[in-house]
C-alpha cells in the first residue's frame, strides 16, 4: 500500500482540529468546487464552518485512499485510521442525481467518517443542530434536529431579535476540565428558494443583503446562501449560557407548546440522539450502495458519557421540547 499512494495525488485537508491525508488518482474530485466550494447544496461547508488545506507537517489522524477504478463496483473500508474507497467513481460522479450522497457530498461517507475522527481524536461531539448567540446576552441558542425541525425558521427569527450566527447545520462542542467550548460551524445554509420571496424575505435582505437565491441544483429547490455577514465575530464560544429546543414546527401553528425536560437522565437521551443523527442514520452512496457504519460501540459509549456531561453542566439552561408554528416559536426562547 506504500509503494501505491507515493504515487497518488496527495491533499490534506484540516476540519476543526482533525486532519486527513487524502491520496487518491482521481484529482479532479478532491479538489472539486461543488463539494469544497460556496455554492452548491452538497458543499461539505454546508455543514463545516471551513476545509482546510493542512501545514506539511501536520500528523493527520487518518488517512483517506480514492482509487478510481474502470469498470470496478465500489468496495468501502472503514477504520478509526483509515478510510479505503475504491470503484468507478468517475461513472459514479457522471450519473448520480442527489450529489449530496457521494464521497465528499454534504450528506456522504467522507462527512460522517470526519464526524467520528473529530470525537475519537479531538473529544469534539457533533450535533445535528443550528445555534445562534446573542453577544451581549453570552447565550447560545441551540436547535436540534433534522428536517421539519426548523432550523431556518429560528435563524430568521433569531436574527430578528439581535441573535448572530455560530452555526446554520452542525454545533461541534468539547468538554474539559469542567468548562465548554464551542466551534463554529457552517456558514453557509441550505434554503428554500421560496424564502427569499416569502415571509422571510425582509430578513434576509436586510441582514444578509441577498435579493435573490441561485439554484444551481433542485434538491428539493433549496439553495445556498452566505450567513457571514450575520456571523459571530467568535469562532470559539466558552461557558456561555446555553438552551437547547428540540423542535418541531408546523407552519401554520397557532400555538407554541414547550416542554421542559427537566429529568437529567431523559435529557441526556434526547442529547445523545440528536449528536448520533448523522453518525448513526442509513443511507445510500451514489444511489446504489448501502454506505457502512463509521459509528462504533466506544463512540457511543463515549457520546452518551459526553452528553451526561453536557445536560449537568452549570452552563445549561434547559432541554426543552417545543411544538410551535413558524410566528411564534421564539416563545420558546426564555433563558
Amino acid at each position: 500500500m506504500h509503494t501505491i499512494t507515493q504515487a497518488l495525488h496527495q491533499r490534506k485537508l484540516q476540519i476543526i482540529e482533525s486532519i486527513f491525508q487524502v491520496n487518491t488518482n482521481a484529482p479532479w474530485l478532491v479538489h472539486a468546487e461543488e463539494y469544497f466550494g460556496t455554492r452548491d447544496v452538497q458543499s461539505l461547508l454546508t455543514n463545516y464552518h471551513t476545509v482546510l488545506e493542512a501545514p506539511d507537517n501536520a500528523q493527520p489522524d487518518a488517512d483517506v485512499t480514492i482509487l478510481d477504478l474502470p469498470n470496478q463496483p465500489l468496495r468501502i473500508h472503514v477504520a478509526p485510521r483509515q478510510l479505503w474507497i475504491s470503484g468507478d467513481l468517475t461513472a459514479l460522479e457522471r450519473d448520480v442525481v442527489d450529489r449530496r450522497y457521494s464521497i465528499f457530498g454534504n450528506m456522504g461517507l467522507f462527512f460522517r467518517y470526519s464526524l467520528a475522527a473529530l470525537q475519537r481524536f479531538h473529544g469534539i461531539v457533533s450535533m445535528h443542530a443550528s445555534s445562534f448567540y446573542h453577544p451581549e446576552r453570552n447565550e447560545l441558542l441551540i436547535v436540534g434536529g433534522g428536517s421539519g425541525a426548523g432550523k431556518s425558521v429560528y435563524l430568521f427569527e433569531g436574527l430578528r431579535r439581535g441573535y448572530q450566527v455560530f452555526t446554520a447545520e452542525m454545533t461541534f462542542f468539547r468538554l474539559e476540565d469542567g468548562n465548554i467550548q464551542f466551534f463554529k460551524g457552517a456558514l453557509h445554509d441550505n434554503v428554500w428558494t421560496g424564502s427569499i420571496q416569502g415571509e422571510f424575505a425582509d430578513v434576509i435582505r436586510e441582514k444578509l443583503g441577498v435579493q435573490h437565491l441561485e439554484q444551481r441544483q433542485n434538491f428539493l429547490a433549496k439553495a445556498v446562501i452566505d450567513l457571514t455577514p450575520a456571523a459571530t465575530a467568535q469562532d470559539v464560544i466558552s461557558n456561555p449560557k446555553v438552551l437547547m429546543l428540540l423542535s418541531r414546527l408546523e407552519q401554520d401553528r397557532a400555538t407554541c407548546t414547550v416542554t421542559p425536560i427537566n429529568d437529567a437522565h431523559t435529557a441526556a437521551c434526547r442529547v445523545y440522539e440528536v449528536a448520533s443523527e448523522k453518525l448513526q442514520s442509513g443511507y445510500v452512496l451514489y444511489e446504489r450502495y448501502p454506505a457502512p457504519n463509521v459509528d462504533d460501540a466506544e463512540l457511543q459509549a463515549q457520546r452518551f458519557a459526553l452528553c451526561q456531561q453536557f445536560v449537568q453542566g452549570a452552563w445549561l439552561h434547559g432541554v426543552r421540547k417545543v411544538v410551535a408554528g413558524n410566528r411564534n416559536c421564539m416563545e420558546a426562547v426564555q433563558f
